[in-house]
Order: C-alpha cells, then sequence, then structure tokens
C-alpha cells in the first residue's frame, strides 16, 4: 500500500469518569485506490501493560477518546452509512485491560468531529501544548507561564510537561487548563520526570495539576482546584480556595490550610494519599473530607493531624512512628470512624493501638507500593463501605509513580547491535495507565 495522505497527527482526550468506557484509538488513512491497508508485522509488535499492542508506521490522522459501549454502537452503524473513503482501524483497550484490534473494518468519509459530533460527543475546540524547558525540543512553551500569557491557550486547554521538562522559576496558573506531566518515582530513568523546582501558583478555578513532580509548595489561590497523582513537598493556601481537591498523591511534606475555622480553605477533600513527614501532616482546615489517605509522623512533638474542625475523616491510617499516642490533637466536631491508628484515640469504630508499619503494609517494592495491605493487615476490610482502610482503598486506589490516565510510559527499551539488512531491531516496552 503508499503511503496514505499525509494529514498532520491530531490528538483528542477524552476522560469521562465513568465504569464502562473503554480508551479507543481510532486512525484514519486514506484508502487510495481501496487497497487493503498494510498488515502487522511481528516487528511492529510491542507490548502494552503486558499484553500485545500495535504501532502504526503509517498513519494519517489519529484520535485518542473515550467511547461508552452505547456510543461504539452508534459509531459503528454511522460508519456503515457513508460512502467509503478511509478505513478505520479501532484499537481498544477493553476493562479487563485486553488490547485487541478489532476484525472488522469501517468505511466513512465524514471528518472525525463529524463523526463525534453524531456520536452524541460534544465536540470541544480545546487544544494540547506541549511544554519543555529546553528550547531545542521545539515544544510550544519553555514554561506554564509562557502558556499562560498566549492569546492562543485558552479555558479548557490541556498543558503537557514533557519528560525531562524542568521548570525552575515560579509558575503561574492564570487559565482554567489542565496540566500534565509524566508522574514520579520512575522506575528506570528520573529523567522521564517533570518536574517543577519552585512555587506553582494555581489561580484559575477548575484548574487541575496531574502527573507533576513539584519539588516545592503548590498554592491554592482559586476555588475547585484539583492537585492528581503529584508528588509536592507542601500544600498552602494562599488566598481563597475553598473545594480544593487532593487526590492519590504523594508528599513528604504537609498540607496547611488557614486555620480550623477558616472559610478560605474550607470544603477540601484529601484522599488516597501517601504522606510521610518528620512533622505535622494536615493542618488547620475547616469542613474537610480525609479519606482513605496513609499519613506518618516521625517526630515525637507532632501529630498526623492538627488542629481540624467539622468534616469527616475515615478509612485512614494514621501512625506517629516516635510517640504512637500523637496521631491528632485539637481535632473537634469531626466524624472520625474506621480509621486504623497507632493512639486510643476516637470510638469503638476505629482499630487503634497499630504501632508498626509492619502489621499493616506489605513493605515491599517501591516507594509508594510498599504501602500495600498485607493478606492479614487490621486495614482490610475495615473500612465504612466493607472494603479496605489506606491510600489502595476506596473509590480512587492510589496509582503507584502517579501515571496520569491514558498516558503511556517506557518500561524498557532494547536496541539491537548488529543491523540486519540494513535494519536495527528495537524492543520497547510500553504501559498505557487505564485507572
Amino acid at each position: 500500500m503508499p503511503n496514505p495522505l499525509r494529514v498532520r497527527n491530531f490528538f483528542v482526550s477524552l476522560h469521562p469518569e465513568r465504569k464502562g468506557s473503554v480508551l479507543a484509538e481510532v486512525t484514519l488513512c486514506s484508502t487510495l485506490a481501496r487497497r487493503k491497508p498494510e498488515k502487522f508485522s511481528k516487528q511492529e509488535q510491542i507490548k502494552a501493560g503486558g499484553h500485545n499492542g500495535f504501532t502504526f508506521t503509517r498513519v494519517g490522522l489519529c484520535l485518542h477518546f473515550l467511547l461508552s459501549g452505547f456510543l461504539r454502537t452508534l459509531v459503528s452503524e454511522l460508519a456503515k452509512a457513508v460512502p467509503r473513503f478511509c478505513r478505520v482501524w479501532i484499537v481498544r483497550i477493553t476493562n479487563n485491560k485486553k488490547l485487541m484490534i478489532m476484525n472488522k473494518t469501517y468505511l466513512f468519509a465524514v471528518l472525525s468531529s463529524t463523526l463525534l459530533l453524531f456520536a452524541g460527543v460534544q465536540w470541544s475546540s480545546a487544544a494540547s501544548w506541549r511544554i519543555n524547558s529546553n528550547a531545542n525540543r521545539h515544544a510550544h512553551f519553555t514554561d506554564i507561564n509562557a502558556a499562560m500569557s498566549s492569546s492562543n491557550v485558552v479555558a479548557g486547554d490541556t498543558l503537557y510537561l514533557d519528560p525531562g521538562c524542568l521548570l525552575t522559576s515560579t509558575q503561574n496558573v492564570t487559565k482554567r487548563v489542565t496540566i500534565i506531566g509524566t508522574g514520579y518515582f520512575p522506575q528506570n530513568d528520573v529523567h522521564q520526570q517533570a518536574c517543577i523546582n519552585a512555587y506553582i501558583y494555581m489561580k484559575a478555578a477548575n484548574s487541575k495539576l496531574e502527573g507533576v513532580t513539584v519539588n516545592n509548595i503548590i498554592y491554592i489561590c482559586a476555588n475547585y482546584v484539583t492537585i492528581e497523582r503529584c508528588f509536592f513537598k507542601s500544600v498552602n493556601w494562599d488566598g481563597t480556595g475553598q473545594y480544593a481537591t487532593i487526590r492519590q498523591c504523594y508528599s513528604t511534606g504537609d498540607v496547611y490550610g488557614k486555620g480550623s475555622t477558616a472559610l478560605q480553605s474550607a470544603n477540601c477533600t484529601i484522599e488516597n494519599c501517601i504522606l510521610i513527614r518528620n512533622s505535622y501532616c494536615i493542618n488547620y482546615l475547616y469542613l474537610p473530607t480525609i479519606r482513605n489517605n496513609y499519613l506518618k509522623c516521625t517526630s515525637n512533638n507532632s501529630y498526623c493531624l492538627y488542629e481540624i474542625s467539622q468534616g469527616t475523616i475515615v478509612n485512614n491510617i494514621l501512625l506517629n512512628s516516635s510517640n504512637s499516642s500523637r496521631c491528632l490533637s485539637n481535632v473537634n466536631g469531626v466524624l472520625f470512624n474506621n480509621n486504623v491508628l497507632s493512639a486510643d484515640n476516637g470510638s469503638s469504630d476505629n482499630i487503634k493501638n497499630v504501632t508498626n508499619e509492619d502489621e499493616i503494609f506489605a513493605l515491599e517494592g517501591s516507594n509508594d507500593q510498599r504501602y500495600q495491605l498485607k493478606d492479614d493487615s487490621p486495614a482490610k476490610g475495615a473500612a465504612n463501605d466493607g472494603g479496605d482502610c489506606g491510600p489502595y482503598g476506596g473509590k480512587y486506589p492510589y496509582v503507584p509513580s502517579g501515571y496520569p490516565l491514558g498516558i503511556p510510559h517506557f518500561n524498557s527499551s532494547v536496541v539491537g547491535t548488529r543491523p540486519q539488512s540494513g535494519q536495527v531491531s528495537v524492543t520497547q516496552e510500553v504501559t498505557i495507565q487505564k485507572q
């Protein structure tokens, strides 16, 4: 087959947080003279999540989106009804994590935006932008500030921090955008990380930071800010930022609000996080929801929870490894149930006086994998919904290394040393984060 008509690559990512959806990759290629598309050879297969996947060497327009079962059926029926022009191969990752290629070819001639519109998916003008601190990488911008200053970047856009991107000056997020990094604790190469080694101010309501290593303080300055799957040294409030969400994060610092009766930092949610610190872990919050976290304080003079009023604190694991009795102080008027803690605090709905990590966790694997529960852990089945306490339980189980949803990451790459017939063999193992 001759090379298909080259259209610049175009990616759309939709991530509705609902069960039953699948990640689909649609590849549109011109079928000149109606010739069959080139078959995939074994050399073009890669491993994705432990299963065989496919790479495309001749690709025109590519779309990445999530489709429910109903929408997949509707797309299929629409594709049958239109004239022949392009062949569409749909590669999908199903909920059982099996990567497969559909054995049917759909023919259609409408533009992708029209297809998505008829499929009932709202088409958005949101754009994606690359950020890399190294100007030689030819990204759209060299830092977040430059993106915020650009009139081309608008609310709803997504900013992707390239692997190896290192931002060393204060960053200000002034538009409602999503900023996505590459996760943290890379298993093989630290250069895969995208790092911010300075303050970052989240000044736009409904802005989101995901999969980013922040070796400094994240300041929440607006309502409904989300910090998800990030490594951070501290989260503080600067001004008013109600209804913030801190989810599936790892920290060696603290979450520090404006006060136990202060509305500026009220109604925040902290869930499925791991916070390990030699001082206070979560402090000065009003009406928070704190659930399914592991909070470890290693100081004799500090507490896991301090100066918190009202709100809900459930399904957590709280340990003070220096003084087991100092888990919480000045925590008043809260629902405090179904927690596992080293102290003797709370009602009989809590599991108390569990003083050692090895009683609770498997303690095997990487920095964050080690905090998965052992088989006979007292936190097993101890949550208020019958599930597990700690970061790997609940609605949003902790994701090791903070890999963002739908973003591929390389596990290994092997390059052959001896060319054969002018070609060098390359084997890559790639995982796509599916939860």
